[in-house]
Formats: structure tokens, sequence, C-alpha cells
């Protein structure tokens, strides 16, 4: 209780640690994941805690570092893609101490306040964000491309039915090609 008021006052209450792959279970906001879903990185303050999983970035907020009420907002990456990461290192002099992480996740900003002794840690998430953002803008352009050839296709009455059923096995093998659930191989190169 008094390191959450000494974070209160000192106004680290927000600078989130890096909680490690093997810890993830026993933190409290880890049962807001789905029973298939993995966790890849979370980060953890006294305020707020922040993971991304295979799935979906899940963030859990708090009105202050004391109070007990806290807020869950959850954002699916097959409907919200991630955009705009940008990584703020901590400056040098005593009174900086956090790091940031940025991004822009379903028209949101978010910004992330990591522990300045935490920023090489911080580096290889945002690495990890900018190549899940970069997968999904990738999957986005294959499906617009996939639309486009699909919207020029034309047909008589007679081959309708016929190609009708090809074309939605068609079009659910290309959302299943480019608008995956999960992103777990993405993230799997850069957190072990």
């Amino acid at each position: 209780m008094f390191n959450k008021i000494g974070a209160s006052i000192t106004g680290t209450g927000d600078n989130c640690e890096c909680v490690h792959r093997d810890q993830m279970a026993q933190q409290h906001s880890s049962k807001f994941l789905l029973h298939d879903e993995t966790p890849f990185i979370y980060l953890k303050s006294a305020k707020e805690d922040h993971i991304f999983t295979d799935r979906a970035y899940i963030a859990v907020r708090g009105e202050s570092t004391v109070g007990q009420k806290k807020l869950t907002y959850r954002f699916d990456y097959f409907i919200h893609h991630i955009s705009n990461v940008m990584f703020e290192t901590a400056g040098m002099g005593v009174t900086d101490k956090d790091c940031e992480l940025k991004f822009t996740i379903g028209g949101q900003g978010v910004s992330i306040d990591i522990r300045k002794s935490e920023q090489e840690t911080g580096i290889l998430y945002y690495r990890a964000l900018t190549a899940l953002a970069n997968a999904q803008a990738r999957e986005t352009q294959q499906m617009n491309l996939f639309n486009q050839v699909n919207s020029k296709i034309t047909l008589s009455a007679a081959e309708l039915t016929t190609v009708h059923n090809q074309t939605v096995a068609n079009a659910q093998a290309a959302l299943n090609q480019f608008a995956p659930t999960s992103y777990a191989q993405v993230l799997q190169v850069y957190i072990k």
C-alpha cells in the first residue's frame, strides 16, 4: 500500500515494469485473457496493466494508484489494427524516470510509460508491435486487392450458382489468410 502511495506522490504510478513471460499467469489482470489466448507482452504498474496477446491488446486502467476500481478495455486485432508505433527513449537526467511506447489502435492513441531501467526491453516491444502493425497493414492490402479482383468478375445467370459457391469458399479462405485471429508467429520472432 505504501509503495502505491509513494508512486502516486512521485508521479511514477503509471511507470510500467516488464513482466517476464513465465510470470504472466500469476498476474491479476491475466484473468481477462480468453481461454485459448497467449500473452506475449505484459506491462504492469500500480495504476494500469497492458497486455499484448496473440489475439488482442488489453488495457486494465485505474483512476489512481491507490484506488481499487479499474476498467478493462479490449481491442481484438482482427477488428482494430495497430498503427503509428513510436518509442520515446528516456532522457539522461535524474528526473526523467521513464521511456514511452506509443501507438494507435481502434482510432485511439495509447502511450505506455516504461521504467527507464527497462528501456532495452521496451525497444524490443517496439520492434514487435511494429512488426505486428506491418503484418496487419500488408494483410489489409492483400484483402483489398482480393476484393477488387472479385468485383470485376462478371457472370451470366446460368453460371452464377456454381460460381457463387466457389466464391464464398474463396472469400472464406482469403479471410482466414488475410485477417488471422492470431498473430503468434509475428510476435514470437521478438518475444521468446
